[in-house]
């Protein structure tokens, strides 16, 4: 569980910092004005193998324009699962 929780971490300072190198024009291009932000998260430390793991997030968007939120999770030993796509 760590380890997702450390893999989400890490692909969210790689999302953050990749928009960090983009121009301000090409930001707001990308993400509109007010890119959304994610304020608070949970998910459960353990689960049994045969249930969902549900992730909570709290997040706002200023502006309105977010259309979904993109997930990948990986896990040791197990790899990388499919990318999940969540329409708002």
């Amino acid at each position: 569980m760590k380890n997702r929780i450390l893999a989400g971490m890490v692909i969210l300072l790689l999302t953050v910092g990749c928009a960090t190198m983009m121009s301000f024009e090409e930001r707001e291009k990308t993400y509109g004005k007010e890119p959304p932000v994610i304020t608070e998260t949970y998910a459960s430390k353990q689960i049994n193998p045969v249930d969902t793991w549900k992730v909570y997030l709290k997040a706002s968007d200023p502006d309105g324009d977010i259309e979904s939120i993109v997930v990948t999770v990986h896990m040791v030993g197990s790899g990388t699962h499919p990318i999940s796509h969540t329409r708002i």
